[in-house]
Parts: structure tokens; sequence; C-alpha cells
């Protein structure tokens, strides 16, 4: 089983609504960004934690692993509609979130440690699950 972080912003509610995550496979530039080529390597069963406006919200289990398909449900107005990787996932919210200031920065470290600067370059400019 591993263990994974998700980024969420504007599609949060939509998603953990509908029990899914889901990521472009392209950038508006034409590339793949490291960080979306992980949907790939969701397998069933594994943990996500969704973290969204400073906190983490939910954790969920992977039901089905990672399928190419068009988004689910339509995309926020700004949020292009492409082909993309759909993960669905049983979500439990948290009583109460977790502020990241809560989360010992050494937890934090080790993420983005294995991220290059050009990938959390993207990360920043890229937001999407």
């Amino acid at each position: 089983m591993s263990y994974w972080w998700v980024n969420q912003g504007r599609t949060y509610a939509d998603e953990l609504g509908n029990g899914f995550l889901w990521c472009s496979i392209i950038d508006r530039g034409g590339r793949t960004p490291w960080h979306w080529s992980t949907m790939r390597s969701v397998c069933e069963g594994d943990l996500v934690l969704h973290y969204a406006r400073g906190q983490v919200h939910a954790v969920s289990r992977v039901s089905h692993p990672a399928a190419e398909t068009s988004r689910p449900i339509d995309p926020p107005r700004d949020v292009r509609q492409q082909p993309g990787w759909l993960v669905r996932v049983q979500v439990m919210e948290l009583v109460a979130s977790i502020p990241l200031i809560d989360i010992p920065l050494s937890m934090r470290v080790i993420a983005s440690c294995i991220i290059s600067s050009k990938d959390a370059a993207d990360a920043t400019d890229e937001r999407s699950t």
C-alpha cells in the first residue's frame, strides 16, 4: 500500500463529493507535469490525504486505479475539458481538518525532496487535482 498527498483547489468539493480524483494528461504547454503522471502509479487500496486551503480535510482509499477518460462531471469554467486520468476513491472526511502547520516539518520535507525545482515550479503553475 502507498500513501499519496494531493493538493486540491477549486475542484476539491466536486471531486470528493463524487468520489474521484482527476487530472489532465497534458498541461497547456503540451507537457505532462511529474505530479500528474503519478496518477498512473496509484493502486487499489492506497490511501490519499486531501490538502486544500492550508489544511488536510479528508483521507480516502483508492477503489479503482487510474483510467484514461474525460472528466466525469463538468469542470469549473476555467478548467479545460480534455482527456485525463481518473482515480475512484472512497472518501472519509475528517471530523476536524488538520492545518499544515500542525504537520511536522520533517514529514512535509520528505515529499518535497523528491520534486526537482522544475517540477516544483510546474506544481505552482498548474494546480489541478
